[in-house]
């Protein structure tokens, strides 16, 4: 054990906020992968939403409706497929 912990690197890394991407003016094709190890819809909801991409892949092992399900559709997106890797297409 002491040599796997040994092992493991550290690197320092800048967090910017997603609404600090600059994105073009027409997103129509624009896909967000999200996949943060359960901060997803922190990341969610730092989306610039005058600018919103046209697809959301979001990891989330929720099999029902979650708070991602539902956040996202108050903005006009729907579900379109996945079940771990789920999709969203703006509506």
């Amino acid at each position: 054990m002491d040599n796997y912990i040994d092992s493991i690197i550290s690197i320092d890394v800048e967090i910017i906020r997603v609404s600090d991407i600059e994105m073009s003016s027409q997103n129509d094709n624009l896909l967000l992968n999200i996949d943060v190890q359960g901060f997803e819809l922190d990341v969610i909801r730092g989306i610039d939403w005058s600018r919103p991409p046209a697809y959301i892949v979001v990891e989330d092992y929720l099999n029902e409706a979650s708070p991602i399900d539902n956040y996202l559709s108050a903005r006009g997106y729907f579900y379109l497929c996945g079940r771990i890797d789920k999709v969203f297409v703006q509506a």
